[in-house]
């Protein structure tokens, strides 16, 4: 098992994986309409830090920052950074064993994923210093995008429901309004936060996960 120290240098500048204007278009929310804004806000960040946890990302977030990471008992000869995608350029010094530094040409990076493939042998503990991540908002995957909207969405709905599933008439004075919720007869049905993460997990994030071994 690899055993890894991971410590943020320099952390992300921002968590969202959406925009608040991109996220009010997706709602069919007008620009000018500011009502949810503080509220939709919080769900962004919520939301993002959320599904960046289930994909073990570091610091619960796919945001761009410097990072070090102090690996032992490494086998094979290969090492995934805990945060990815990653430029060549941007590793800034990978030290083998601690203090020294190697040369670029002793190994190789694969920059979607994150993996460095040592060539030969390498002396313990090895210290990777590098950024990753992504520029968020801006620079998020289309699909993790869209998974942070959609979660958005859901919790948003799923709380509405909540607030209203018992209440079943409204009396004023000598007034009286009694309806019957919709939602109530699905709601037993309807999926809970835990089973919709669950499913989004095994579904769309697999991709995005590191798995530590």
């Amino acid at each position: 098992m690899v055993d890894t120290i991971l410590k943020v240098l320099t952390p992300a500048t921002s968590n969202d994986l959406t925009t608040l204007a991109d996220m009010k278009v997706m709602m069919g929310l007008q620009p000018t309409d500011t009502t949810e804004d503080a509220q939709l806000q919080i769900y962004i960040t919520q939301m993002s830090m959320m599904i960046a946890r289930e994909c073990n990302r570091p610091e619960s977030t796919f945001g761009y920052m410097e990072l070090r990471e102090t690996v032992r008992c490494l086998q094979p000869n290969r090492y995934y950074t805990g945060q990815w995608p990653i430029k060549e350029d941007e590793v800034e010094s990978i030290e083998t064993p601690r203090g020294s530094v190697i040369d670029p040409s002793t190994y190789e990076i694969e920059e979607s994923s994150g993996k460095i493939e040592f060539y030969g042998g390498q002396t313990e503990p090895i210290v990777v210093t590098y950024w990753g991540g992504y520029a968020l908002p801006d620079d998020a995957p289309p699909d993790l995008t869209a998974i942070c909207q959609m979660c958005v969405r859901y919790f948003r709905t799923y709380a509405m429901r909540q607030a209203v599933s018992g209440i079943r008439q409204i009396s004023h004075k000598e007034s009286r309004v009694s309806y019957f919720d919709p939602n109530a007869a699905i709601g037993k049905q309807a999926a809970t936060p835990e089973s919709f993460m669950n499913e989004l997990t095994r579904s769309l994030l697999y991709h995005y996960m590191r798995f530590w071994v």
